[in-house]
């Protein structure tokens, strides 16, 4: 899509290079990577990285939340080197939240945006990661709960209720929409420069809404149910281009998957999938190579679907999804099977649509350049990285940071810098940020 685990003190970066024992031939294949902790953050086995702010790649810095065993969830940088893993801020350290306490951070304009809860209650800053460059930009009456940048303006939500936008200064932060205290607004998504989103104001119920910065500028797309306060309860607002797809709730077809280029006219049924009122119920969108992705789910049997916006190229594809998926240049990757799982590959066509290999266990996947990188098990080697180029031989384990049958935890997943970054344990030390880097 989209939203898993010498000698004490010390860091060592080690020059990984494989040569698989026979007795995990069955498991594993050669691969070769440098694969290194960058910090020892909380020293020991206590661990830094756990429930703290996710990386972010911000123009190939990495920042993340760290907690150093005397403070808490601090904001760190790093530049995927153990000289360059450092506070942001050492003098001043400064708190990073992120769900459910704010928004996940994002980055704009080479600056990490994020929701701060400190004495001074919660506060919206950026940071370049610089101290200079790192400072409050306003206070907040309410909750952060949603996040996008849009063409360099971050566009974020107060308690749902009110739409705000910020250049990352004080005086260009400014109030949008006021909702009113009865109506939200979430799924805030950034379609080519388009802020898209759903919402429940003016009495529509919820429908699909846009947004052009200005108080004229937001309003409904289109009213799918024109019942007051019925709404078509839009979901999963995915970009393909120019286009939003999302999942909508009308009464003659149930619950099927539409698109809008942001007119009321462009606003349409893709396909009624399954006719009538109870609807295919599309979930799990995710675009790849120009083509939309999904799941669909009847009577309990789900199918994996693409479509290129038109009934006719909307199609049913092998393979059944189950577990994590990620995009890979043009293509889809993803795990089929609820026991035995195969990681596939799809370029959106039945006959490109394949399985690689059997791999367990699944829990996470993302891309760096064409490579798949994957928290999975292996029998004898428990919960470790993967990596796969899409062809069976070319998908093997990457590293056994946790020897043997213990298992490191490989768990989000980030790309930046032509490397991954990860936080994992290596039985030694607690989980800490790692990055690994195909030779």
């Amino acid at each position: 899509m989209t939203r898993s685990r010498t000698g004490a003190g010390a860091v060592t970066a080690v020059l990984i290079l494989f040569s698989i024992a026979p007795a995990f031939a069955d498991e594993a294949s050669v691969s070769t990577t440098r694969t290194m902790m960058l910090k020892d953050i909380n020293p020991g086995p206590a661990s830094s990285q756990t429930n703290t702010a996710p990386p972010v790649n911000v123009g190939g810095a990495v920042f993340f939340g760290a907690r150093d065993g005397d403070s808490g969830d601090l904001l760190w940088k790093t530049d995927g080197t153990r000289a360059g893993t450092q506070l942001v801020w050492p003098s001043q350290p400064v708190r990073v939240s992120y769900p459910p306490a704010a928004a996940s951070p994002v980055a704009s304009t080479g600056r990490l945006f994020f929701g701060s809860l400190d004495w001074k209650g919660l506060r919206l800053w950026r940071s370049d990661g610089t101290p200079e460059g790192t400072r409050p930009i306003v206070a907040l009456n309410g909750s952060l709960t949603d996040m996008v940048n849009v063409r360099g303006t971050v566009y974020f939500t107060t308690d749902g209720q009110e739409l705000w936008r910020t250049d990352g200064t004080k005086a260009d932060t400014t109030l949008v929409r006021d909702f009113g205290p009865d109506s939200y607004a979430f799924e805030l998504t950034n379609v080519h420069g388009t802020l898209f989103f759903s919402s429940d104001a003016e009495h529509l119920g919820y429908e699909l809404w846009t947004s052009d910065g200005t108080p004229s500028g937001t309003h409904v797309v289109r009213n799918l149910v024109s019942r007051q306060g019925a709404g078509s309860s839009p979901i999963d607002l995915t970009p393909v281009g120019r286009t939003v797809f999302f999942v909508a709730h009308r009464g003659a077809t149930g619950e099927e998957l539409y698109r809008s280029d942001g007119t009321k006219e462009g606003t349409t049924l893709v396909k009624d999938i399954v006719p009538g009122p109870a609807g295919s119920k599309p979930r799990d969108l995710i675009a790849a190579g120009g083509s939309l992705f999904f799941s669909v789910c009847v009577s309990g049997e789900c199918q994996l679907w693409a479509s290129d916006e038109s009934a006719e190229g909307t199609l049913q594809l092998p393979g059944v999804p189950t577990g994590p998926e990620a995009v890979v240049g043009d293509t889809l990757f993803f795990f089929s099977g609820s026991l035995d799982e195969t990681l596939w590959r799809s370029d959106g066509t039945i006959e490109g649509t394949v399985p690689i290999r059997e791999l367990r266990g699944a829990v996470e996947m993302t891309a760096v350049g064409r490579t798949a990188f994957i928290s999975a098990i292996a029998q004898t080697l428990g919960r470790e990285l993967w990596r796969s180029d899409g062809t069976k031989t070319g998908t093997v384990l990457v590293d056994d940071i946790d020897p043997g049958h213990a298992s490191s935890y490989p768990f989000d997943l980030t790309a930046a810098r032509g490397s991954l970054f990860f936080r994992a344990s290596d039985g030694v030390h607690g989980v800490e940020l790692w990055k690994s880097t195909l030779r």
